[in-house]
């Protein structure tokens, strides 16, 4: 499955990657190698993907994330297909991956949201219940 979302990009540079925080945004400056391990962490990550929480998130609800928490957002460079175990195939050309706040991961229960966008956000947040040791990859590369 890794090299099916890999081959998806035009290429790893063209990804955009940002940190909102306290509604600033930054960008997260990772090298080529580093991006390769983050999109395999996130493969492994929504592959995993097993729940559709009850809850339809509007653009505006994405802005208050983006303003009051802190959250990670993927931008690929176009469409991508992302593939899960248990739901099937996602397109969609953005991710935003909420770090605090009520829709934020869980460390305890290894619990990560994903929240979809072609080109815009809207839907159910979609849960993952992760391998331990992939969130821990995955929060050492990005949150810093």
């Amino acid at each position: 499955m890794i090299n099916s979302i890999l081959c998806k990009y035009q290429s790893k540079e063209g990804l955009e990657i940002y940190i909102y925080e306290n509604g600033n945004k930054s960008v997260v400056k990772l090298s080529s190698s580093e991006k390769s391990e983050l999109l395999n962490i996130i493969d492994e990550l929504f592959s995993d993907i097993d729940d559709e929480l009850r809850l339809y998130v509007d653009p505006e609800r994405v802005e208050e994330i983006k303003k009051d928490d802190k959250a990670l957002e993927i931008v690929f460079d176009k469409e991508t297909e992302l593939i899960t175990k248990n739901r099937g195939k996602y397109k969609l050309d953005r991710l935003l991956i909420p770090l605090t706040g009520e829709l934020s991961l869980n460390k305890n229960e290894n619990n990560i949201i994903f929240l979809t966008g072609n080109p815009d956000y809207a839907g159910s947040p979609l849960s993952s219940n992760c391998n331990e040791n992939t969130l821990k990859r995955f929060l050492k590369l990005v949150d810093n």
